[in-house]
């Protein structure tokens, strides 16, 4: 769990967020280079987005419109409708078993970044069946 476990629930928000009631909220883990990437692309659909990272990215989302939480257990708390895991393969085990999922909405979809698929499609399978009593609804692209 190591740094996802920080406190400080306190968020920078910014008065730019969007107001359609329709916009997804979207949840970023992992807020480097690609995870902020995907963010620009998420913002343009007109989507909210919240992110944390083990890096502090305060100022970059505050610049930009974004919610950032300096724990993975508070942005859970926000109940994102979208939790997209934006890390590196080397750490997306780790990160997907902090999740702290008793946080999330049932709904809420989980997915990742990642292009190697049966390996998260596995280890997703494995976090979510054995941490709730869904069955969870995977999809290989």
């Amino acid at each position: 769990r190591g740094a996802y476990e920080e406190s400080s629930l306190s968020p920078s928000v910014s008065s730019t967020e969007a107001q359609d009631p329709t916009a997804l909220g979207v949840g970023i883990i992992g807020f480097g280079n690609f995870g902020q990437f995907i963010a620009r692309g998420i913002q343009r659909q007109g989507h909210t987005v919240q992110a944390t990272s083990r890096s502090d990215y305060s100022d970059y989302c505050s610049a930009h419109g974004i919610r950032f939480f300096s724990s993975l257990e508070a942005l859970c708390e926000e109940q994102p409708d979208v939790l997209l895991v934006c890390s590196s393969i080397l750490s997306t085990e780790s990160v997907v078993c902090a999740i702290p999922l008793a946080k999330l909405r049932p709904d809420t979809i989980v997915t990742d970044v990642l292009s190697v698929k049966q390996f998260t499609h596995n280890l997703l399978l494995e976090v979510l069946t054995s941490a709730t009593n869904l069955q969870p609804k995977l999809y290989l692209p």
